[in-house]
């Protein structure tokens, strides 16, 4: 038997002084062989998670009965899905870990396993490139949920496409994000590349221009269009401004007085310590209690602040609950089109016309409003009865 709970799991990352030395001691090559044993049997008290990096080392033991004894037990811990998907679903989870299981899965054919792994962001990206090039149906539709992650590696894109179980429509999917997203991917020479800045690169969105605008009735839409984005400048001309005292004498304080600041500050100086130069000023800044709704959907519309700082507000379900707040996210064209995309079907349908005809924001973005409006607004199709 395998000691352990979930709560301990949970834990794994705040390791214990005394786990951390009985972790070593079992690590050191020069460790007895009947404690690499005992370990191999996994009885030690240690979290599941700390104990199956244990085991997943111990594969590589000179000792023939360590390895097997190592074996067993990884086959003990796989038996119990549900104790093993506590530990695979964990952000915290050691990436040795979920590489095991991973490579492991696709091997035995286990789905189950292997969509909790793609679906973990710790997974490393080398395994995720390994998984992606060979991954089927189900694992397949968990890898291309994930398109913010898509956007920021190239590799796995490039993995992808060498993927020969992919569907038409996958392989179509590819090539937008590769031509809107990840500027290192080349598309298909038969497809010229858009002059878009892509989403991965992420220095100068206000020079992002689709070169074609979508086929909406965009005749329908100016005004519209110039009501919100003159709503959007008005929200950009609030913290144009960089003179003033306040500006001033945050300019000449050190970092340690910035992060004091940053916390107790009023608005307005939050406001301009959340484009600090240093991100963990800007970090703390949006982390401040003094942070109310109207401020978070305010700092989302900006397109001047550190694109990490719009992770952030995306992280936070509490604020991505806030319409005005998931709204700005969508239409900044800062956001990283991943983020933007997974928002968009919380999208009211009139916003979803108006973002359908914005070229501010990328081509991607566009055609997903485009594609939810239409879905949104389309009759159903009726049913023919048979005569």
């Amino acid at each position: 038997m395998m000691e352990g709970t979930a709560t301990e799991t949970a834990a794994a990352g705040e390791m214990a002084p005394a786990t951390r030395a009985l972790l070593s001691r079992i690590l050191d090559p020069e460790a007895p062989l009947q404690l690499r044993m005992t370990a191999a049997r996994g009885v030690l008290p240690l979290p599941p998670a700390i104990l199956l990096k244990v085991l997943i080392s111990l594969l590589q033991d000179r000792e023939g009965s360590v390895v097997e004894e190592a074996v067993q037990s990884l086959k003990e811990f796989e038996s119990d899905l549900s104790r093993l998907s506590e530990i695979l679903v964990d952000r915290s989870t050691d990436p040795e870990v979920l590489d095991y299981f991973g490579r492991h899965a696709a091997g035995e054919g286990r789905v189950e396993i292997l969509c909790m792994v793609v679906e973990n962001p710790g997974t490393p990206e080398k395994t995720m490139a390994e998984l992606s090039s060979k991954a089927a149906d189900e694992v397949l539709e968990k890898i291309f949920l994930n398109e913010s992650r898509l956007s920021e590696n190239p590799d796995l894109l490039v993995a992808l496409k060498s993927n020969p179980n992919l569907s038409p429509r996958q392989s179509k999917r590819i090539e937008e994000i590769s031509v809107h997203l990840v500027r290192t991917v080349t598309p298909e020479p038969v497809v010229p590349p858009a002059p878009a800045v892509s989403v991965a690169s992420e220095a100068e969105p206000e020079t992002i221009v689709a070169e074609e605008p979508l086929p909406v009735e965009t005749e329908t839409l100016p005004q519209d269009l110039v009501r919100a984005q003159a709503e959007e400048e008005d929200r950009e001309e609030e913290f144009q401004d960089d003179s003033g005292p306040a500006l001033d004498r945050i300019q000449r304080m050190s970092v340690p007085e910035k992060l004091q600041l940053a916390l107790v500050g009023d608005r307005e100086e939050r406001m301009i310590l959340i484009r600090d130069s240093s991100k963990m000023v800007a970090s703390t800044a949006l982390k401040s209690p003094k942070m109310t709704d109207k401020d978070i959907a305010t700092v989302a519309a900006l397109r001047n602040v550190d694109v990490e700082i719009l992770r952030g507000i995306s992280r936070i379900k509490k604020w991505l609950k806030n319409y005005a707040v998931a709204h700005a996210l969508v239409e900044n064209p800062k956001t990283p089109g991943g983020i933007a995309i997974t928002l968009l079907s919380r999208l009211q349908t009139k916003d979803l016309k108006i973002l359908a005809g914005n070229r501010n924001v990328p081509e991607v973005v566009r055609r997903g409003a485009k594609r939810i409006y239409t879905a949104r607004t389309q009759p159903p199709k009726k049913l023919r009865g048979k005569h």
